[in-house]
This record gives C-alpha cells, sequence and structure tokens, in this order.
C-alpha cells in the first residue's frame, strides 16, 4: 500500500508541474468569480462498480464494489473550457459462480471465483461548463491504466486457493469516459462531486481469440485547494 501511495503522489506532482506549462500560457480568469479558480490541486476518493465485457466465459459473472483513490491537478483554459489530470489507484475484475458438472451433465457442485486486478490510471478530463447551471462540468475523459497485479481466487468445490494471473494480461490497457462534476465551496476549499462512466477501450486479456474489457461505473468526491 506505501508503494501505491508512493506512486500515485509522485504522479501527482508530474502532472502539477505539466499543467504549470498551460497556466503560463493561459490568461487569467475572472477575479469576481469566487468559485472559479484559475487551478486546483486535491486529493478524491470514490465508490466504484466494476465489470468485464467477455464473450469466452461460461460462468455467470458478477460485479464487484471496490473503493479508489488518487490526486488530481485542473487549470481553466478559458470561461467554458478546462483541463484535469487525475492519477488512480483503482482495482477492477469481476465475480463468478461456476457450476461443476460430470461428464453426464450431472451438477456435482458450484465454486465461487473472483478476479483482482488493480490499476493505477491516468485520465485526462476535457470539461466542459455552461454559463447556465454555474459550476456543473459535462467532461470526455481519454484513460490510459497500468496492470499492477493480478490474482485469481476461488473457493467452494474446491479446494480454497489464489493463483497469480498477471502474465494473462497486457500491462497497459485503455479506455473512454464519459460523465458531470460539480464544484462548490466550503470556507475557501473547493469540494467536488463526480459521477462517470468508463468503457474499456482495449482488450485486457491476451488472447487473439478472446475479448476483455474492462467498464467501471463511479461516483468520486474531492477536496481541492
Amino acid at each position: 500500500m506505501k508503494k501505491i501511495l508512493l506512486v500515485t503522489f509522485a504522479s501527482a506532482i508530474i502532472a502539477l508541474a505539466f499543467s504549470n506549462v498551460l497556466l503560463a500560457q493561459e490568461s487569467k480568469t475572472n477575479q469576481n468569480d469566487k468559485t472559479s479558480k484559475k487551478y486546483s490541486i486535491g486529493f478524491k476518493v470514490g465508490y466504484n462498480l466494476v465489470n468485464s465485457n467477455n464473450n469466452f466465459s461460461l460462468s455467470e459473472i458478477e460485479s464487484i464494489n471496490e473503493m479508489s483513490h488518487g490526486g488530481y491537478f485542473s487549470t481553466s483554459l478559458n470561461s467554458h473550457f478546462s483541463i484535469q489530470l487525475e492519477v488512480l489507484y483503482i482495482k477492477k475484475g469481476w465475480k463468478e459462480t461456476i457450476t461443476i458438472v460430470d461428464d453426464g451433465g450431472f451438477v456435482l457442485g458450484t465454486a465461487n471465483g473472483k478476479m483482482e486486478l488493480p490499476y493505477i490510471e491516468a485520465p485526462i478530463l476535457i470539461k466542459y461548463s455552461t454559463k447556465s447551471i454555474s459550476n456543473l462540468n459535462f467532461y470526455i475523459a481519454p484513460t490510459i491504466g497500468y496492470i499492477l497485479e493480478a490474482e485469481y481466487s476461488s473457493s467452494g468445490y474446491w479446494n480454497d486457493y489464489s493463483v497469480d494471473t498477471k502474465y494473462w494480461f497486457n500491462n497497459y490497457s485503455f479506455g473512454l469516459g464519459l460523465g458531470l462534476d460539480y464544484m462548490f465551496n466550503v470556507k475557501n476549499q473547493q469540494i467536488t462531486i463526480d459521477v462517470r462512466y468508463t468503457e474499456g477501450l482495449s482488450d485486457i486479456y491476451k488472447s487473439e481469440t478472446f475479448s476483455l474489457k474492462n467498464k467501471v461505473f463511479s461516483f468520486y468526491v474531492g477536496y481541492g485547494i
């Protein structure tokens, strides 16, 4: 966990340095808008409903509920557009119920399996805000992820076991998120409520026959300065 937090923090600092280059090229924001800031850096935590699209599983696939966290840096480009760079730790995967049958089709029992796939992800949120609803932003978010590890565990019919399956999966994954967020100030601190859906664009499984892609619905709360 310490290694994960260190990677998250270091990546957020890199994003901060990159964003400062963008800041130097932009004009000043409207000083009369007390909610809008030229830039903001902060931390966010989220709840995720995670599943996968696949075309090969013979078992009953179920979603899993996982928490995520990370840092962000946002900068305003003009009165309508802004960019937010994020670095997030998020655990993906799925649960499944496997029915065990013999050669004659007789059901011998069931086994419960779970695949855990923790990622470091870097979404780039391209935000658009309308003047009709103040502080509400709609965004599109291309995302790149790097898998940290992969573990499959099973219980039930067989003896309980877990196995390292990282070699099954591609190191990098790509996705596209769509969402909206709402920002408000509490004692000069910025609070953000964020809802998004991210669809996997690339296969995460190393196979030319099977297709396996992530899909995640997320709810985040952010705190920025």
